[in-house]
C-alpha cells in the first residue's frame, strides 16, 4: 500500500526491569502455601542481558541481591556488554544449565529465536531447583504452555509473567490465572509515566524526521524484509519493477529536498 511503518523501540527499559522485581515479590509473598524470602537472600538468574536484562541485574543488585548470574545466547551480537553486566552487579556463567541449577529466581529478558521458541518446557523446568520463581517480561512464545501448566500444578515452580498471548490463543489463560502460584499481569510492565513520555517523543521524532527528510528513524525490521521480498517477487514476475521502485524513491527524495514542499 506504500505505507511507511515505524515503531518506538527501547522506551524506558528500566520500567520493565523494575516490573521483573515486582513479579518476583508477588510470587514470593502472595502464595499462601509458600514462605517468602527477602530479596537479599535470593540468587537471581538473568537470561538475556541486553538493555533490559542489564538493568534488571542492577535493580536486583541494588535491592540487596549478592548473587546475580547472567547468561545470553546472543553473545556474538554487537550489543552484548559483558563488562556492563558485571558493572551492574552481575556475573556471567558458562551455560544456561549452570545458571538454572543454582538460582532461586530466573528472569527472562530475551527475544524469541527459532531455537528458543517453547524453551520453557518440562526439560528446562526439570533443571531448576524445586520452588524456583520463573519471571517472564519478554515473550510469551518462550513458553511451552502445557508443560508450564503441569509444572505449576505440581508446584514445582512459581510463575510471574507479563506476557500471556500463547496461553490465550490456546484457550489456556483461565487455567493459568486460576493457579495460586502464578502472578499474571497484562503487558503493563512498561506502563510508567517515563515510558509513555518516551513513546510520545519517539513517535513525534519519527513523524518529523520522515516529513522533513524522507528518512525512516525506526522502521520495523520485519516490514523492511517484507518490502525487499515483495520487490524481488515483483521483479521476477515483471522485470523492470525494481528500477521503477528505485526511480520513485529518488523522485520522492527530490520532493523532500530543502526548499521543496512535501504537500505541493
Amino acid at each position: 500500500q506504500g505505507i511507511t511503518m515505524n515503531n518506538c523501540s527501547g522506551y524506558s527499559p528500566i520500567s520493565i526491569a523494575e516490573h521483573a522485581l515486582a513479579l518476583t515479590l508477588a510470587c514470593s509473598r502472595f502464595d499462601k502455601k509458600r514462605v517468602g524470602k527477602l530479596i537479599k537472600d535470593m540468587t537471581i538468574g538473568i537470561v538475556g542481558t541486553g538493555r533490559i536484562g542489564l538493568l534488571a541485574a542492577e535493580v536486583f543488585h541494588r535491592n540487596g541481591c549478592k548473587n546475580v548470574f547472567g547468561f545470553d545466547l546472543m553473545q556474538t551480537q554487537p550489543w552484548f556488554d559483558k563488562k556492563g553486566f558485571e558493572a551492574a552487579g552481575g556475573r556471567f556463567v558458562d551455560s544456561l544449565d549452570e545458571l538454572l541449577a543454582q538460582v532461586d529466581v530466573v528472569s527472562f529478558h530475551c527475544n524469541v529465536t527459532p531455537e528458543m521458541r517453547g524453551m520453557l518446557n518440562a526439560a528446562m523446568i526439570g533443571k531448576m531447583k524445586p520452588g524456583t520463581i520463573i519471571v517472564n517480561t519478554a515473550r510469551s512464545e518462550l513458553f511451552h504452555e502445557e508443560d508450564m501448566l503441569a509444572a505449576l500444578g505440581a508446584r514445582k515452580v512459581s510463575l510471574g509473567t507479563d506476557v500471556y498471548e500463547t496461553f490465550r490463543d490456546k484457550g489456556l489463560l483461565e487455567a493459568l490465572e486460576a493457579l495460586p502460584n502464578t502472578a499474571v499481569t497484562y503487558h503493563i510492565a512498561y506502563r510508567t509515566g517515563d515510558a509513555l513520555r518516551d513513546i510520545a517523543r519517539m513517535a513525534i521524532e519519527n513523524i518529523v524526521k520522515f516529513a522533513t527528510t524522507d528518512k525512516i528513524v525506526r522502521e520495523i525490521p520485519e516490514i523492511t524484509k517484507m518490502k525487499v521480498e515483495a520487490i524481488k517477487a515483483a521483479e521476477a514476475a515483471q522485470p523492470g519493477v525494481a528500477a521503477l521502485v528505485a526511480a520513485e524513491a529518488e523522485a520522492k527524495r527530490a520532493r523532500m529536498a530543502p526548499g521543496a514542499s512535501k504537500f505541493g
